[in-house]
């Protein structure tokens, strides 16, 4: 971020002069190094689309941390939202589509979630894709359970929170394993939920959302 706020340049350049060359630097190192990208740098170059990523994520994890899922099913990104910065909005009203049991919102959330995903693939930030495989099976688990598909559901949600597990937990993330839990509460399996409840303690610790 510091290519942004450079006094030695400050008074020769404008905040968006110095923006362009932070993101045409950027792309370069991305380009020579593909496999080496930092989630902060791409959160950094969201900023400077207005903050767009910054916004449609902590939209999509209030939302859910509020559990308000009328109002997450009904967000939009933010305007002027790249494509490859959509996908945490889309994310979000999958999540509340299968609170909702609303099986067709599931889907074109789910549809708009990989537009955004393909979109990531040609950006210089096509190495993150990993980290969407998590969301996504949230998402098709949340689909499955408003289609009435209970197995199905929950095989998917463990598949995100095993794949979470061996990635690594972001620091805001939503503990997948925790959804696990909450989709076994709502096909009334208490003990099972509990199970995963104490895994996501374990690795979330002191985290309450009730």
């Amino acid at each position: 971020m510091s290519a942004f706020f450079d006094p030695s340049d400050a008074k020769d350049t404008t905040f968006q002069q110095r923006a362009d060359a932070y993101e045409a630097k950027m792309n370069a190192l991305h380009t020579a190094y593909p496999n080496d990208v930092d989630g902060a740098a791409f959160d950094a170059l969201a900023m400077k689309h207005g903050g767009n990523r910054l916004d449609n994520e902590v939209r999509a994890v209030y939302g859910i941390e509020m559990h308000d899922w009328k109002m997450l099913a009904a967000e939009t990104p933010a305007p002027g939202s790249k494509e490859y910065l959509k996908f945490d909005t889309y994310w979000g009203q999958g999540v509340a589509a299968g609170h909702l049991k609303d099986a067709k919102l599931a889907a074109s959330a789910l549809r708009e979630f990989d537009k955004g995903v393909d979109a990531l693939k040609k950006s210089p930030y096509a190495s993150r894709i990993s980290s969407m495989e998590v969301e996504r099976n949230e998402m098709v688990g949340w689909q499955a359970f408003g289609e009435n598909k209970p197995e199905e559901a929950v095989t998917a949600m463990r598949r995100a929170a095993d794949q979470q597990d061996e990635l690594g937990q972001g620091e805001v993330d939503i503990p997948a394993r925790e959804m696990v839990g909450d989709l076994l509460m709502m096909e009334e399996r208490p003990d099972e939920a509990l199970v995963e409840y104490k895994m996501a303690l374990k690795l979330s610790p002191n985290r309450l959302n009730g």
